[in-house]
């Protein structure tokens, strides 16, 4: 909780640090950033308080920002509305408004959830967000293929 615009727990403050380091990172190198085995450990020097070594910086716009730079984050952009689209140059069917709330839900989901953690860049959580993706494609494919039958 913020309590007087002061993070009131050591969690909050050591993300807050993050974020601040993750985009004083990528202020310093805006094109192709700093690259994924150093952008960490830079984006903890130029914190205003060190928080330490970490994997990644707890939020995905950060990580993309400081790794590859406007490049990385117009890739997450991309990565995150590629099932939208998809769903959106199907077929009008029956289906198609179903499965645009369920991949609208997915995106928003991972996209805020990603404002606290990372999540890409987390096997597990990745593979998953991929395999939602293919059942997507799969769901847009009998979509169309009906409507043609």
């Amino acid at each position: 909780m913020l309590q007087h615009g002061v993070p009131t727990d050591e969690s909050t403050s050591i993300r807050l640090q993050m974020i601040s380091g993750g985009m004083q990172a990528f202020l310093q190198a805006p094109i192709f950033g700093h690259g994924p085995f150093a952008f960490v450990n830079i984006a903890n020097e130029l914190s205003e308080l060190p928080y330490g070594s970490w994997p990644h910086l707890h939020n995905d716009l950060a990580d993309f920002a400081a790794s590859a730079g406007i490049l990385g984050l117009v890739a997450y952009a991309l990565f995150l509305l590629a099932p939208i689209v998809e769903v959106l140059r199907s077929a009008k069917t029956a289906a198609r408004p179903r499965i645009l709330v369920l991949v609208s839900t997915l995106v928003a989901g991972y996209f805020i959830m990603g404002l606290t953690n990372a999540m890409f860049g987390i096997l597990t959580v990745t593979v998953s967000y991929a395999v939602i993706c293919v059942v997507t494609g799969v769901l847009v494919m009998q979509a169309n293929q009906a409507l043609k039958a």
